[in-house]
């Protein structure tokens, strides 16, 4: 009984400031709307793989083994400053290897001799261009410096058409803008009920008073108020009395 009646106190609640609570949604919404169009980058991804192989005429236990070792080995040779230096001056890129870094996502699945190399950027056209540079500038750093020729490349990433930002999208930011609204709408809400020292109902007064209601005194809108005047008939019936006085004297 006592849950039924927190039920209906949070519905009654609700229901008194639902024009609020909505409006907040819709507020949030919007704001979630504009950040997602004039604040946020759309971000699109493009990969190339290769394949660590020692080209042996037989692949034994030792060389698969090998071979998975110089895959975890060059995943991060990939980010070191040799390689992306290159990149950089190859596409003559205004970035820093750092920066340059973050962008760049490489891979590889336990047991797998083979790296995925993915680039996120701004511009999908560069996003491809430095995704298949990386690839190409990693196999002959491999074979300048540490003097191994064992890494193939899969085929160069293409530029597609009609490729969807991997950015969350604008509905995303307006659900969860307005999901978020509506949450602080209703966290207002309570909080202003928690701390409010009226009574908005003959019921809270029941509750509140632990005896019944008597009477209630209803709202009125403020009226300007006006001058009572007396009408000629009411002054015409008292002014014969006017001076009874006078003649008991």
């Amino acid at each position: 009984m006592e849950q039924s009646l927190k039920i209906r106190e949070s519905w009654s609640v609700i229901k008194s400031r639902i024009i609020f609570i909505v409006m907040a949604g819709f507020i949030f919404a919007f704001l979630g709307g504009a950040i997602s169009a004039y604040m946020v980058d759309p971000s699109y991804e493009a990969s190339r793989k290769i394949v660590v192989n020692n080209q042996a005429e037989q692949l034994d236990y030792n060389t698969v083994m090998t071979n998975f070792q110089y895959a975890n080995t060059y995943s991060d040779f990939i980010y070191s400053e040799v390689v992306l230096e290159k990149v950089i001056s190859d596409l003559s890129l205004n970035t820093s290897v750092k920066d340059l870094g973050k962008q760049i996502d490489v891979t590889s699945k336990n047991e797998s001799q083979v790296i995925t190399i993915t680039v996120k950027d701004s511009d999908y056209e560069r996003a491809v261009q430095i995704a298949n540079t990386t690839a190409t500038v990693f196999q002959n750093r491999v074979k300048e410096i540490m003097r191994i020729d064992n890494v193939m490349l899969f085929p160069p990433a293409e530029v597609k058409t009609n490729v969807e930002s991997s950015s969350p999208g604008t509905m995303l930011f307006v659900v969860v803008g307005m999901v978020a609204g509506i949450g602080i709408g209703l966290s207002i809400a309570f909080v202003q009920k928690l701390f409010s020292t009226t009574i908005d109902s003959e019921k809270d007064a029941m509750v509140l008073l632990e005896s019944p209601v008597l009477g209630i005194v209803s709202k009125e809108r403020h009226k300007q108020s006006k001058q009572i005047t007396v009408p000629k008939d009411a002054q015409r019936v008292y002014s014969p009395y006017k001076n009874l006085g006078r003649e008991a004297e």
